[in-house]
């Protein structure tokens, strides 16, 4: 706030006799107008007050808003990391799928119906022969068609199929439990 000494007030103010009442409503004005001015000063002050609180609140809420751009920037990358994982995981479940071509399901279906006539301990050996690539002319070096013992199972009746892996479990219980594995990943074409 600004003040003005009274002397000075006064000696700038010294107006002949003649003009008294002019000089008192001069001086009227003059304090009018400081008080104006104080009170605008006021204002400004508060104003000032205010935006430096509000520049504060700015900052605070630029800072909150970096770090949740960051939170989010670092969630958006483990998000896509996890949806990555989630592919390869697809990727690698359907590799491990024991296919039928719809091509091929009549052929399945008339072989499995053979076995179903079978005695369950023949059938058993057949399939532990095709599925660890053994047969009696061939000394092992034939590639193992574990996928089409699991597709011949697959297609052979339940009752049958229960007593050929039964009789696989007596003879070979590893292939019997991969060929079990193997019938729960069988997805048929269309």
């Amino acid at each position: 706030a600004v003040q003005i000494p009274p002397p000075v007030l006064a000696a700038t103010l010294t107006l002949p006799t003649g003009q008294a009442a002019a000089r008192t409503l001069t001086e009227e004005q003059l304090k009018d107008l400081i008080y104006e001015v104080r009170e605008k000063i006021q204002q400004y002050d508060q104003k000032f007050r205010e935006l430096e609180k509000e520049k504060e609140r700015l900052q605070i809420a630029q800072q909150t808003l970096k770090k949740d751009i960051e939170t989010l920037n670092n969630l958006r990358v483990d998000l896509a990391a996890g949806v990555a994982d989630i592919k390869n995981e697809r990727d690698l479940l359907a590799k491990t799928r024991v296919a039928i071509a719809a091509s091929e399901k009549a052929n399945l279906v008339a072989i499995a119906a053979a076995y179903d006539k079978m005695d369950p301990v023949s059938a058993s050996q057949i399939l532990i022969n095709m599925a660890t690539g053994l047969s009696k002319g061939n000394s092992g070096a034939a590639a193992t068609n574990i996928d089409d013992a699991v597709k011949i199972l697959f297609f052979m009746q339940e009752r049958t199929k229960a007593k050929v892996l039964a009789e696989l479990v007596a003879q070979e219980p590893t292939l019997a439990a991969l060929l079990c594995q193997k019938l729960k990943q069988v997805q048929e074409g269309k």
